[in-house]
């Protein structure tokens, strides 16, 4: 699972280090006592850094009020993993699907189906030049310089364009952590889309600018 994971530099990941975290507000949020996964991580690497297994959902067996002493014909469950550079999802998939079976009892009969919704990881270097432009303009927008993380999600079009078109993405937004980011009840404040508006007028600009020194150069 974890061959093809690529490894982030000590410098990169002492820039990580410098954001700040609050980790018993973050386990207040979640109603939990204590964060707990991979050894040797911090809550932040683990969230933006590393590869993560995730069980979805589990079924089967007698589901109703009451006790009933029976013993499940099949049970379920739906498994997604978030993937890291440079990791494959079809690799990852034969991989799990090989690892089922490995482990399974005898007198049980798996099954395994691969959902196609796999994407390829993404990562923009830190110092991309189109980074350092937004870097500058939320500098700018904010009156000091940004921190540099990296965050699970899953935008395929990023690593499309990157394999297809060799173009890195800017992904540049205003939403904040308590927004409630695709849930029913998600918003999204005025001040941050006024905020939004400002700042892509000046990252626009500030694209054209480098694009004329580019074209000048040449």
């Amino acid at each position: 699972f974890y061959d093809s994971v690529v490894e982030l530099s000590p410098q990169e990941r002492a820039l990580l280090a410098k954001t700040p975290f609050d980790e018993a507000g973050y386990c207040d949020a979640l109603e939990i006592p204590e964060t707990f996964g991979e050894k040797g991580f911090s809550t932040l690497e683990r969230i933006g850094i590393r590869p993560t297994l995730e069980l979805n959902g589990m079924w089967g067996g007698y589901q109703g009020e009451g006790s009933k002493t029976i013993v499940p014909a099949s049970a379920h469950a739906k498994i997604t993993c978030r993937l890291v550079p440079d990791q494959d999802p079809d690799d990852i998939a034969a991989k799990m699907n090989r690892y089922i079976h490995q482990i399974a009892p005898p007198a049980v009969k798996v099954e395994t189906q691969a959902v196609e919704h796999g994407a390829y990881p993404y990562a923009m270097s830190s110092d991309y030049s189109g980074n350092r432009i937004a870097a500058g303009v939320l500098e700018k927008i904010y009156g000091q310089p940004p921190y540099y993380v990296r965050g699970g999600g899953t935008i395929p079009a990023c690593s499309l364009f990157l394999r297809i078109l060799n173009v890195p993405t800017i992904n540049f937004s205003f939403g904040l952590s308590d927004e409630r980011l695709h849930s029913p009840n998600e918003f999204f404040r005025l001040a941050s889309f006024f905020k939004g508006q400002k700042a892509f007028c000046l990252l626009f600009n500030a694209l054209e600018d480098s694009a004329q020194t580019l074209r000048k150069r040449r």
